[in-house]
């Protein structure tokens, strides 16, 4: 499995998405965001979704119980987990983690599902961080 940070996008690149979907309703983009990550890696969904540095390292530090755009209401977290639901499993088993410990009082598939985006989304921003740290360390010395 290759690494979660291996493949970000450059910002130029998604462009063309941003401005196409800046008049639709929420039901149109989530729609959008749907289509257009049903068909890519769990590792491009996120590096198509997390461009912004600042964002990243909130996410990084603070989680996504705040808040993150497009991981926050159920049915974006539920179609988000359906479509990468094997990959993100690979990466709870990478980290040996089970949905029981993610969720140990669970009583709905829902917070699983909610909770193993959760930790992924979280794990990848994480990731992004500590490799944007180490190359300013670097540079630095």
């Amino acid at each position: 499995m290759e690494p979660l940070a291996s493949s970000v996008p450059e910002a130029s690149s998604l462009v063309g998405y941003t401005e196409g979907i800046r008049a639709l309703s929420v039901a149109d983009m989530l729609h959008s965001f749907t289509c257009l990550h049903s068909h890519m890696s769990l590792n491009s969904a996120l590096a198509a979704r997390f461009t912004d540095a600042s964002e990243i390292k909130d996410v990084a530090n603070y989680g996504c119980a705040g808040g993150v755009s497009g991981f926050i209401y159920s049915t974006e977290l539920a179609v988000f987990f359906d479509e990468h639901e094997d990959e993100i499993e690979d990466v709870m088993d990478d980290y040996g983690i089970t949905y029981q410990e993610l969720v140990p009082d669970a009583q709905t598939m829902q917070q699983y599902k909610e909770k193993a985006v959760w930790f992924v989304v979280e794990n990848y921003c994480q990731s992004l961080a500590l490799d944007a740290e180490m190359d300013e360390y670097l540079a630095a010395a």
